[in-house]
């Protein structure tokens, strides 16, 4: 009787156990979110989007954990690729600047009513950062002209988004500035042109400050000579004198150039010396690069007749005119012919007049040796 009470015994406790064990909580997939956020990425970058579980046990151990894992799928989706797409890994990767709205759902097997089923969304944002920004140095500008001129402003990269740029001027009684860059002046001096650029950065806005000096001054706006033209005799020279325009503008330097030097040549101050008959160009450049051109020609002086005893054919005794000193046209030869009181002969160059209309010199009675003659 005992033994028999005991196996019974033994048989009701087994069957507990086996209804204890096959009570035992089930643990199951509750629901599921994205852990913080995906930080703002520059285009061409990644990021992975990491997600929170939770599950119908409170406390589930990491074995119960992997094996409801282990059960779900999920599916990963971008309500824009051509801003941001995702792969089944859940790694985000940036296309182009916009928004986009990452979703990731679970799929239970063998579920058809929806339950087990659960999904989340982050928001991304990709934009392109403002790296740096570059702007001319120096300006100077043409008070007299009244130009302007544009400061160039150079954004790195140049498809940075959300960039805008505003500038100021240190001082408006010079120069001013206006919204989109240009540089007017206002009267003679210095003033300092400030570009203030900002952009979009990958954790805050970045903004990159520029200087530019504008000086403001009469610019020389060409050179102007003397004479443009002129004559020299073999041996003999003249100075050039150029002159800045407009006039109120500063003196500039100049350098010369002969275009051929075996006519004529000219030194670095402007002075020109004959070298040989023929024509030649003198160029004169200013430091600004304007030009002006001085046309000369070059001659053999002129060599006076003379008589038998030395003397100037006329008997002044006056000396041949001299070649002009400053370059210009010699004087013309006078005229050699005509005779005496009478109607003389006159020189075999040029025989005495009689006094006729074709030959008006008023002829002597004997020859005359008439004025001198100029040989060219």
């Amino acid at each position: 009787m005992k033994t028999k009470l005991t196996g019974i015994i033994l048989a009701v406790c087994l069957v507990i156990s086996m209804g204890l064990a096959g009570c035992a909580e089930k643990v199951e997939l509750a629901g599921l979110q994205v852990s913080g956020s995906i930080p703002v990425l520059a285009v061409g970058g990644s990021a992975p989007v990491e997600l929170e579980y939770s599950f119908s046990k409170e406390a589930p151990t990491e074995e119960e954990i992997a094996a409801v894992l282990a059960q779900i799928t999920l599916a990963w989706a971008s309500s824009d690729e051509t801003v941001a797409t995702v792969d089944k890994n859940g790694t985000v990767t940036a296309v182009a600047p916009g928004s986009a709205t990452i979703t990731v759902s679970t799929a239970v097997p063998g579920s058809t009513s929806g339950e087990g089923v659960y999904s989340a969304t982050v928001d991304v944002t990709v934009l392109i950062p403002l790296e740096n920004a570059t702007v001319q140095n120096e300006l100077t500008l043409d008070l007299l002209a009244g130009e302007t001129a544009m400061l160039n402003v150079e954004i790195q990269p140049a498809d940075a988004t959300n960039t805008a740029i505003t500038y100021t001027s240190s001082d408006e009684a010079v120069a001013t500035v206006d919204a989109s860059g240009k540089v007017a002046p206002v009267a003679e001096g210095e003033a300092t042109i400030t570009a203030t650029v900002t952009g979009d950065g990958l954790d805050d806005s970045v903004e990159k400050t520029l200087t530019t000096k504008v000086t403001v001054a009469l610019l020389p706006q060409g050179i102007t000579l003397e004479s443009t033209e002129g004559l020299l005799y073999v041996g003999s020279s003249t100075q050039l004198e150029p002159h800045t325009l407009p006039i109120e503008a500063p003196a500039s330097t100049y350098t010369y150039k002969s275009s051929d030097e075996a006519i004529a040549t000219v030194d670095e101050n402007g002075s020109i010396k004959a070298v040989a008959p023929g024509e030649a160009t003198i160029t004169v450049t200013s430091a600004e690069g304007h030009t002006a051109e001085y046309a000369l020609t070059v001659t053999w002086a002129p060599k006076p007749r003379q008589t038998g005893s030395g003397a100037p054919a006329d008997g002044s005794g006056a000396p041949a005119a001299p070649p002009p000193a400053d370059g210009g046209t010699p004087p013309p030869p006078p005229d050699d012919g005509g005779g005496g009181s009478g109607g003389g002969s006159g020189t075999p160059a040029n025989p005495g007049g009689d006094g006729s209309p074709d030959n008006p010199i008023d002829g002597g009675s004997g020859p005359g040796e008439g004025t001198p003659g100029i040989e060219w």
